[in-house]
């Protein structure tokens, strides 16, 4: 009998250190486990100034892009490279900065060490189940980001970014999806 109490108090501890972890901790999980896919795809609507902007980014991995964005041609981003199709001619330029630091676990470290994240409870977006936090990022682009991480699958499903760039308000919303998915393919253009 009292082994069995033993295990059970062992076994509702360690439940409760995940349970009780905080909005900080639950995002550090989300982001490393977004970190780690080998494929996604990310739908964006932008506003600036009044007008509103949408594209759709693919990734590969371990560095290959697809951005498509309405009223520009379609580039592909492999490593440092950047491959532009205009009027039926492929341009290669270097990138004017590297994509791979955004999928860099070392700047999420350094983002997560001034991060003040709260958490918002349960949401469902389109449908889907949803943990929502937000946080706020300080400097010179300050802005506050709002996010939900799916309860099934541990990963961001929507962000919301707000803040100001420039002087500008500037208004982001990025839904994510197609984690892990095999038909999503990035090779540079002929």
């Amino acid at each position: 009998m009292m082994i069995r109490r033993t295990f059970t108090l062992l076994a509702c501890l360690a439940f409760a250190g995940s349970a009780v972890a905080g909005a900080k901790e639950d995002l550090h999980a989300a982001f490393s486990k977004f970190l780690a896919q080998t494929a996604f795809k990310g739908t964006t609507t932008a506003t600036l100034a009044g007008r509103t902007f949408h594209s759709v980014v693919e990734f590969q991995a371990p560095d290959r892009y697809r951005v498509t964005s309405e009223g520009r041609p379609p580039s592909v981003i492999i490593g440092n490279v950047m491959y532009l199709d205009i009027n039926g001619r492929v341009m290669k330029m270097p990138t004017p900065m590297p994509l791979t630091q955004y999928r860099d676990p070392k700047v999420l470290v350094q983002v997560e060490s001034s991060l003040s994240a709260k958490d918002l409870g349960l949401e469902s977006v389109a449908g889907t189940p949803a943990h929502k936090y937000q946080y706020d990022i300080s400097g010179p682009h300050a802005s506050t980001v709002t996010i939900w991480v799916s309860i099934a699958g541990g990963l961001p499903i929507q962000l919301q970014n707000s803040g100001q760039a420039n002087g500008k308000t500037v208004a982001t919303m990025i839904d994510y999806s197609n984690y892990g998915d095999p038909s999503i393919k990035i090779s540079a253009p002929n």
